[in-house]
């Protein structure tokens, strides 16, 4: 059997990518480059960059739906980061040290439910990245679980309240 010199077995285990390969797929944040681009992109030392909740709609008088738009991060993919939503019965009173809910990774819907009906809430979210940095926008959104399922019904009751009073 024949000796292979350990200089052509190195340079064969770097070139095959056994040695020195960098990871692909999603961004990972250990990994300084892109996996698309290959470019570097530093060390992650900064939160997701994100505008905050956009919306908040009443669906029934227990539930309250709210959307937003992706963030975007450096090192975390879109699919990847995790949104906090924080609630609370008056403006600008969320604890942002706990979150009342946690969204699946990539949302950008949920549904609060089990609410109390005819009660006003008050929305934040936040974006998380893989990380755990967490940005620090304060955007509100509200509505109030006072749901009325039709027009039908709000033209009835304005003209009995026109008719009788």
């Amino acid at each position: 059997m024949k000796k292979i010199p350990l200089l052509i077995l190195i340079s064969f285990l770097a070139f095959s990518g056994f040695i020195c390969s960098k990871p692909t797929g999603s961004r990972d944040f250990d990994n300084p480059y892109d996996p698309l681009s290959d470019e570097y992109l530093g060390p992650d030392n900064e939160a997701p960059v994100f505008s905050g909740i956009i919306n908040a709609v009443t669906i029934s008088d227990t539930r309250i739906d709210i959307s937003w738009s992706h963030a975007s991060d450096t090192h975390t993919a879109q699919n990847e980061i995790i949104y906090y939503i924080y609630r609370s019965e008056s403006s600008g009173t969320q604890i942002f040290s706990t979150p009342t809910y946690t969204s699946e990774p990539g949302a950008i819907t949920f549904s609060a439910t089990d609410l109390i009906p005819g009660t006003r809430y008050y929305f934040v979210v936040r974006a998380r990245d893989k990380k755990d940095q967490i940005d620090t926008n304060t955007v509100e959104a509200t509505d109030i679980t006072d749901f009325t399922p039709s027009g039908e019904a709000r033209f009835n009751q304005a003209y009995f309240n026109k008719a009788y009073y």
